[in-house]
C-alpha cells in the first residue's frame, strides 16, 4: 500500500486560508472605496448605504470565492462557501459593534453564501474524461 503524505495537503490548506483572508480584506477595501466614491461624487443620500452594502457583500463574495477556488479540482461549491467565512465574520462583527439590524445581516449572509457557492461551483476545474 502507498503511504499517504499529508505535507502537500497541509500546504494546500494553508495556501487556501491565506488566499481567503487576503482576498477578503483587499476586495472589501476596494469595493467599499469604490462605492464610497460613487456616493460621494453623486451626492447620494446616506440612507441608501444599506442597499450598497448588499452589493458590496455580493461582489466581495464572488471575488473571494473565485480567487480562492481557482486551481481546485472538486467540491467547488463547498470550498466557495468556506472561503467567505471571514466575510460573514466581518458582517457579524458589524452587527455586534454597530447599530445594524439582524434582518440585514441575514439577507447579507444568504446573498454571500449563494454567490460564493455558485462562483465556487463554476470556477473549479472539472475533468472532461469519461470512465466506462
Amino acid at each position: 500500500m502507498k503511504k499517504i503524505k499529508s505535507v502537500k495537503s497541509n500546504q494546500l490548506l494553508l495556501k487556501f486560508i491565506v488566499k481567503c483572508v487576503i482576498s477578503t480584506v483587499v476586495s472589501l477595501l476596494a469595493f467599499t472605496y469604490l462605492f464610497t466614491m460613487i456616493v460621494y461624487k453623486l451626492d447620494l443620500d446616506l440612507e441608501n448605504m444599506q442597499v450598497f452594502s448588499l452589493f458590496i457583500c455580493a461582489l466581495c463574495a464572488i471575488t473571494v470565492s473565485f480567487i480562492s477556488t481557482t486551481g481546485l479540482k472538486n467540491n467547488g461549491w463547498l470550498m466557495g462557501v468556506i472561503s467567505v467565512l471571514p466575510l460573514i465574520l466581518y458582517s457579524l462583527f458589524n452587527v455586534i459593534f454597530n447599530d445594524t439590524s439582524l434582518v440585514l445581516f441575514a439577507v447579507k449572509a444568504v446573498i454571500i453564501l449563494l454567490a460564493a457557492a455558485l462562483t465556487g461551483l463554476l470556477s473549479v476545474k472539472h475533468s472532461k474524461k469519461f470512465k466506462v
